[in-house]
């Protein structure tokens, strides 16, 4: 697993990790059994030039993917949308849009467990984060709602 570098820094304590330009805030996992899938949400904010989220990786599942959140009636699915785009401001990782999917979880995510990740940011290279797991009917981040400015 990757590990923070003097060019990064992650605060437990305030839910963000940062690598120069970017910020990554409240990141937060859904509750899952071993064996399936949950999505991860995050705010990205962005105060440099623009970058991309290329790519996700984590210990505790087999695939980790980027993707986008629709309604088809009443089922909710997701599909691969292999890239973000970060320009200056911020990008919401949230049940309404985008999400990363992880598949195929190593163990069960039990409400305050933590996941670790490495998002992939081109240019700018790699940031760990570390998501909190939430409830699995979760809409928001349980600290949603208080800055970290």
């Amino acid at each position: 697993m990757f590990y923070a570098s003097n060019a990064m820094a992650e605060d437990h304590e305030s839910h963000v990790a940062a690598m120069g330009d970017i910020r990554v805030v409240h990141p937060w996992a859904r509750a899952a059994d071993a064996g399936g899938s949950t999505l991860v949400f995050m705010d990205i904010e962005n105060a440099g030039g623009p970058v991309r989220l290329t790519r996700v990786r984590t210990d505790v599942a087999e695939r980790a993917e980027l993707v986008g959140i629709v309604m088809e009636g009443t089922e909710l699915t997701t599909a691969a949308v292999g890239a973000i785009d970060v320009p200056v401001g911020e990008v919401q990782l949230d049940p309404g849009g985008l999400a990363i999917k992880l598949d195929g979880l190593s163990q069960e995510l039990a409400v305050g467990d933590g996941i670790e990740m490495v998002l992939s940011f081109e240019p700018g290279g790699e940031l760990t984060v570390h998501s909190e797991v939430e409830p699995a009917d979760a809409r928001e981040h349980s600290h949603a709602g208080h800055s970290h400015d």
